[in-house]
């Protein structure tokens, strides 16, 4: 007779975790100790714990470092020039109003006098548990090693931001925080619910255990959609950094390059498989200039307090891409080298582009930056190294220079008039029709929608268009008069029935907005695609785009 099973919620027996790990915390540890003795470069400030508690303490629990740290206080330093060391960094939530910060009149007593430990918010007295359980003096906070007052100061420090989190021996990642007052370490520490299950008999013990099965969250849901790696700035942090550990509800997961563990891990076992969504790293841009514009898409999906932030916040990763490949120039986050891969991007937030300047702050960017869409942008499926073009960035007379500028976070440098050479047809009056069935889906993102078929005086041009201020699907877009530049093309085969080559065409459109007689300018107004080389025989003719 088959014996009925039944289920109830429990807890795992035994009270509140009060460790972390050994096996992840080794893991963490061991992989700092790889780096030189001497050390990476240590940012311009960091937090001193001092050297008192940093040795012997392989056996202490998470509340005797809390309790050897009570009494003590904790310095903001200002480290030498070419000062090296190991430290960790905190990647956290900042809250709607956070009072906790160093603030120009605050810097001299932060320096001086030190901060009672107890005085400190719970989430970054988290993190100096952390630091020291893992045996590091030394851990940078932005909120505490940034003067959040002085603009200087702030500008200075974030284009810093790719060697602050690249150096780093490890991430402190603080995803069940939500702001600095909140704290990390005790939700991560209590034990995961359970199911206990048990037999009915008709023995001795009539509901007999027989055996507790934990409920665990996936990697995915805990950390890569967790509320902090939703945002812009994190983005960038979780990929600049080697190893990060995340601290998520019951759980602590180590994480680089390789793929990540959980605390839970049975002894011996090698790193999981690395998922799709795990860490992507800037180390990976072997993979040629295209994978600079994939970490731009997946970096606007993710949300931002300012907009004038959008695009200092990706600053790091800019910096980071510069110093591993040789794409050029930067600005408004597209590289000289292959511009034209840029320029491919289509407006998926359901947002108007751009807006109005400094009503908060924000500049007023170019229509040709995927920057100036308040949202997520998409490229197409097709993106690649390997698209041809003819396109070319004129530097004579150049009103955009695409130079090396002094720091990356800098986005107003320069009109943002970019001086193109290229094919261009002009359309005159332009029909663009919603498509309600369309027959081709370029890009990744299966959420982007509003796609128009395009025809000018009757004519059909193009196989689809996407328009960058279309927020609502209206049924047909009017425009008295368009252009259409050439942007670049690729080549793919088809052999389904026979062996043939489809070239497909990529175009931006433009609308005019005036210029000289000699030099048009222009401002996109969207993006498309054909089949069809309707540029055949044009000569190039020089275009501004503003």
């Amino acid at each position: 007779m088959r014996s009925r099973l039944w289920v109830s919620a429990a807890k795992l027996p035994g009270q509140q975790y009060d460790h972390i790990n050994v096996l992840t915390t080794d893991l963490a540890v061991s992989a700092s100790s790889r780096i030189a003795t001497v050390g990476e470069l240590l940012p311009t400030r960091v937090l001193d714990l001092g050297v008192s508690g940093t040795s012997n303490i392989d056996n202490l629990t998470v509340s005797a470092v809390r309790k050897m740290l009570a009494t003590s206080k904790v310095k903001v330093i200002t480290t030498p020039p070419g000062a090296r060391g190991h430290y960790l960094a905190l990647s956290h939530r900042w809250g709607d109003d956070e009072e906790f910060k160093l603030t120009k009149p605050s810097l001299s007593s932060f320096q001086d006098d030190g901060v009672p430990f107890s005085k400190i918010p719970k989430t970054f007295q988290d993190a100096l548990v952390v630091t020291r359980l893992l045996r590091h003096r030394y851990l940078w906070i932005d909120a505490l090693c940034i003067v959040q007052d002085d603009v200087d100061d702030w500008a200075r420090e974030s284009a810093r931001m790719a060697a602050v989190y690249s150096h780093a021996s490890c991430t402190i990642s603080a995803h069940t925080a939500r702001d600095s007052n909140t704290g990390f370490l005790d939700a991560s520490l209590n034990p995961p619910p359970t199911l206990v299950l048990r037999s009915p008999t008709y023995f001795f013990n009539p509901h007999r255990t027989i055996s507790h099965l934990t409920l665990l969250d996936s990697f995915a849901n805990q950390i890569t959609g967790s509320f902090l790696n939703r945002r812009n700035w994190v983005f960038q942090e979780r990929v600049l950094s080697r190893r990060l550990l995340h601290f998520v509800q019951h759980h602590t997961f180590f994480e680089d390059a390789a793929g990540f563990i959980p605390d839970d891990v049975v002894p011996g076992n090698t790193l999981l498989r690395r998922p799709e969504d795990s860490k992507w790293s800037v180390t990976d841009s072997f993979q040629g200039f295209v994978y600079w514009y994939r970490l731009v898409e997946k970096y606007s999906r993710c949300s931002l307090t300012y907009e004038k932030d959008r695009l200092p916040a990706i600053a790091g990763l800019a910096q980071s891409f510069d110093e591993m490949n040789d794409p050029g120039g930067y600005m408004f986050g597209l590289w000289e080298k292959l511009v034209h891969l840029g320029l491919l991007w289509i407006n998926g937030s359901g947002r108007p582009v751009g807006g109005d300047s400094d009503v908060d702050g924000t500049p007023v960017l170019p229509s040709w930056s995927w920057a100036c869409c308040r949202g997520r942008v998409a490229y197409p499926s097709t993106l690649s190294d390997a698209m041809r073009s003819d396109l070319l960035v004129v530097r004579d007379g150049i009103q955009l220079d695409f130079n090396k500028l002094p720091s990356f976070h800098t986005s107003t440098t320069g009109t943002g008039v970019l001086l193109l050479e290229g094919t261009v047809v002009d359309l005159p009056l332009v029909h663009a029709e919603a498509r309600r069935t369309p027959q081709e889906m370029p890009f990744l993102d299966s959420g982007i929608k509003g796609l128009y078929s395009l025809t000018s005086d009757g004519n059909q041009f193009g196989s689809w268009v996407s328009l960058d201020n279309q927020t609502t699907t209206s049924d047909v877009v009017v425009f008295s008069k368009l252009s259409c530049l050439r942007i670049c093309w690729h080549v793919e085969a088809d052999n389904t029935f026979v062996l043939r080559y489809e070239t497909t065409y990529y175009f931006l459109l433009l609308e005019g907005v005036g210029g000289s007689p000699d030099i048009k300018r222009y401002r996109r107004v969207g993006i498309g695609a054909t089949r069809r080389d309707h540029w055949t025989g044009l000569r190039h003719r020089r275009i501004e785009i503003e």
